[in-house]
Parts: structure tokens; sequence; C-alpha cells
């Protein structure tokens, strides 16, 4: 894979750890997905670089504050922050402030999650970018609350699980309904694996694998 530009490598390196215990445990953790905007309009060089530098300096000072804990690019466009925030107002609140999502150039997804396996940990500023893989699975529309659905997975993942090795695991509204941070060789292994899947053979359950860009450490791995 092509390595991200520099935009995207100051991004990537933009990673910092929870605070403390106790701060976790206080705060509500928001999985952010940034998707790339593709009504956005067209504009010059400089006002991208402009916005860019605007969305870099935004994504500091978060970071700064402790209220952002994790962000990346997807390759192909788009790219994810982790928050912690007190409440989803206030979560929607600071992704408001960002340059790039005023100027309309993210349609921006925001969820509350559970950390249900990994941690996010402090990495140096020169890290080596290394590439990860992505999976989102979600229950197709109309079968959010399908119970079906959730045994199907759990009975999958129960089978998965002693060669499962995840980064990191986050549940949304429930198991069927999640995301996985993973090696990028796992992820094509995941790919491959899940085309075996129950609910994703019967349609009633989705999956998207991407690949992340991450700071080597970043989940800790």
């Amino acid at each position: 894979m092509k390595k991200p530009n520099l935009f995207h490598v100051v991004v990537i390196l933009l990673l910092v750890s929870l605070n403390t215990a106790f701060a976790q445990q206080e705060k509500q953790l928001y999985f952010v997905n940034l998707i790339s905007n593709p009504n956005r309009a067209t504009i010059s060089q400089d006002e991208t670089n402009r916005i860019q530098k605007a969305h870099l300096d935004n994504i500091n000072l978060l970071s700064k504050q402790g209220s952002l804990l994790a962000a990346g690019p997807f390759d192909g466009g788009g790219g994810f922050f982790i928050l912690q925030a007190g409440s989803e107002a206030e979560a929607r609140q600071m992704v408001n402030t960002d340059p790039a999502i005023m100027a309309s150039r993210f349609i921006v997804e925001l969820n509350p999650f559970t950390a249900y396996k990994g941690h996010i940990c402090q990495v140096h500023e020169n890290a080596e970018m290394v590439e990860v893989g992505f999976v989102r699975l979600k229950p197709a529309k109309g079968h959010e609350k399908d119970f079906d659905v959730q045994k199907l997975h759990r009975s999958f993942m129960a089978k998965m699980n002693p060669g499962l090795n995840t980064l990191y695991e986050g549940w949304f509204s429930n198991l069927a309904d999640c995301f996985m941070v993973v090696s990028d060789k796992q992820a094509e292994e995941l790919t491959k694996l899940f085309e075996n899947h129950p609910a994703i053979k019967k349609g009633t359950l989705e999956i998207t694998v991407k690949n992340l860009w991450v700071a080597d450490g970043a989940f800790c791995q």
C-alpha cells in the first residue's frame, strides 16, 4: 500500500493515551467516522491546505485537552476520531469545532461505544507508521434488534476467538454491532473467514474492511 502524505502522517501521529483509568470510568467513549463528502465543493489547493492546517490545529487542541484519544486516516479517504466526553451533546460540540467538518469536507457519524478489548497507548512523536486493518460489523437495516443476528454472530466468534488477535475492539449497541482493529495481514484473513459467517451470508449482517494508518504502538501492539 502507498503510504499517506504528510498531512496523513501528522494526523496518524496524533494519538494520545487515555489520561487515567478514572477518566475512562467518568466519561463515555465515542467513535467518530469521518466520511469524505462526495458532494463537497471544489476549492483551490491553497484553500484545501488552509482547511487541512486548521483541521490539524483543532486535533492538536482536542488532544491537549485530553478529549481526543486517537485519530488516523483510512486508505481511500476519510478517517476516524476516538473521543471521550461527558455526553453525546458535548462530543458533537467537539466534532463541530473542526474546520474541515464546518467546511462540509466530511460527513460525520458519531456513536457511543464500550471498549471491549485493548487499550490506546501514548506513542513517540517519531514513531513509525504502520498499516492495520479496520473491521466494521453492523446489522443490516431492519435487523438492528434481531436477536438471531446476535446469536449467529456470538456462535461464529466463539469458534474464531482462539486464533483471533484483535488489537482493539469496541461495541456499539451489541456484540453484533462493533468494530475491530487488527493487523493488516489478519484483515485479509478475516475477510475470507467472514465469507462463511451465517448472518453475513443471509444478508442480515454487513461487514466493511478497510486499511487504517496508525503510529506503531498506538493500540499497544
